[in-house]
């Protein structure tokens, strides 16, 4: 993860604090000034609309064509398109800046013999700056606390890309990777999605998920319609993930293996009274080295079929990870014994007008043989019963209840547990 130590962590807040927070009287003065120029440019493109149809008259009632008012009507239509055009990409704007949106949560939890009490949760900062209709933009700095309860500063998401069309938008830079559904349709706002705690296996990287969460490459998405029915794509590419200290490394600034993750991702939402439902397949692939000495190499890939209904009423998702993973000599590339294992997850919920009780079951049964899964600290076979109540204060702010039921395998060591968590989530 993109980490800044907590020494970095005072000024770094302190700047982000100094370009996001503008002071009241100052933008108050900023907004008014912008407003009072924007009447300004309106009343001057009226006057000089209506002196275009002015000329446009006269030229219709003359028989013989003035070169004068030709030449008056062109620049005039210039300056009103310019004007206009102006206004359209914020040069008139009373658009005080950057758009901001943010979300944070707080609770309690108690886990036998885990960790029980108070935690601060974390404070996600989601900006999406405008650069017109095609450039896109999306940065997602997060500030939580780790294990030991040290705070930190991650760049979750960096991503800038462009929109050729609804059928293809290109992006660059670290972002969700794009497989099944549940990992690019919540982030890591946890007002976002129904559940407090996301599938074990498909956690994020640093709290012990499994997959790469992320992809540091380039990411083609768009949709389509073809003979009434809407589909969906992603394909991407990045840089191949590495297990380090029990944990998957994203190599944010590149690998010395030299190796790329490949994957891609097709969807269908059903036609007619399906539409809230949408079908799916995804398949991801990387060649992953690990911290060993010597290192091991794993040809990892994984497949699998999803589905996600939402109607505004009744919420499910099921997701399916079949994993075909060889592990294979470093000097020779040459399989040293192949490995199949698969996990999987099936989560239902229905609202009651603004409560949602929900249920969940996760499975995951990894082979201990495969150096992938046996050098990750999270890279053993569970399963998982889970449920909740949610409770939606308002549009930006829920309240839920969660209670889970995990029993881990493969290793003896690893309790089988109950917990049960409380937490007020909030948007802004």
């Amino acid at each position: 993860m993109a980490k800044l130590p907590v020494a970095v962590l005072p000024a770094a807040l302190l700047c982000l604090s100094q370009l996001l927070v503008v002071p009241a009287f100052a933008q108050d003065s900023r907004v008014s000034e912008l407003e009072r120029k924007l009447d300004q440019n309106l009343r001057l493109i009226q006057e000089l609309s209506a002196r275009i149809k002015q000329l446009e008259a006269a030229a219709a009632s003359s028989s013989n064509a003035d070169p004068k008012i030709a030449q008056e009507l062109a620049d005039l239509r210039q300056q009103v398109a310019q004007m206009t055009s102006a206004r359209s990409h914020g040069a008139g704007s009373t658009d005080p800046g950057v758009p901001l949106h943010g979300f944070a949560d707080v609770g309690a939890g108690v886990r036998r013999g885990g960790p029980k009490g108070f935690t601060t949760g974390s404070l996600d900062f989601y900006l999406v700056p405008q650069f017109g209709d095609r450039v896109r933009a999306l940065f997602e700095p997060l500030i939580e606390f780790n294990s030991a309860g040290e705070a930190a500063l991650d760049l979750e998401r960096g991503q800038i890309g462009y929109a050729f069309s609804d059928a293809i938008t290109l992006w660059g830079g670290r972002f969700h990777s794009p497989y099944g559904y549940v990992n690019t349709a919540f982030h890591h706002g946890q007002l976002m999605q129904t559940s407090i705690k996301r599938p074990k296996f498909l956690d994020f990287e640093d709290k012990g998920g499994i997959v790469p969460a992320h992809t540091v490459g380039i990411w083609g998405t768009g949709k389509f319609n073809l003979g009434g029915s809407k589909f969906t794509y992603d394909v991407y590419m990045g840089n191949s993930p590495s297990v380090t200290g029990g944990a998957l490394n994203m190599n944010n600034i590149g690998t010395r293996n030299h190796n790329f993750s490949t994957g891609a991702n097709l969807g269908y939402h059903l036609p007619g009274s399906w539409e809230s439902m949408k079908v799916g397949a995804h398949y991801y692939r990387a060649r992953v080295t690990d911290d060993s000495d010597p290192a091991n190499v794993t040809k990892v890939s994984f497949a699998g079929p999803y589905a996600v209904y939402d109607d505004g009423v009744w919420e499910s998702f099921l997701e399916y990870y079949s994993f075909n993973n060889d592990n294979v000599e470093s000097n020779t590339a040459s399989p040293t014994g192949r490995h199949r294992s698969r996990a999987w997850f099936a989560q239902l919920g229905r609202h009651f007008g603004s409560w949602m009780p929900y249920a969940r079951y996760e499975r995951a049964s990894l082979d201990q043989e495969d150096n992938y899964f046996a050098l990750q600290t999270s890279g053993r076979s569970y399963t998982r019963s889970l449920g909740g109540l949610r409770y939606d204060l308002s549009s930006k702010a829920a309240l839920t209840v969660e209670l889970n039921h995990t029993k881990q395998q493969d290793d003896p060591s690893l309790p089988t547990y109950n917990e049960i968590r409380i937490q007020y989530a909030i948007g802004f």
